[in-house]
């Protein structure tokens, strides 16, 4: 997220990818983590 308000200067290495692409990626692989950690069962369960 801080990427999005980072400025080009500012971001360095981070340029070589758009926002636009670092936005997706982020939502999707929090989006994942979220699902996944909702369908497992607590540890001791079983």
């Amino acid at each position: 997220m801080l990427r999005l308000v980072l400025s080009e200067e500012r971001a360095g290495l981070l340029v070589v990818r758009s926002k636009g692409i670092d936005f997706v990626t982020t939502v999707t692989v929090a989006a994942a983590m979220v699902y996944i950690a909702s369908t497992i069962d607590p540890l001791g369960t079983g």
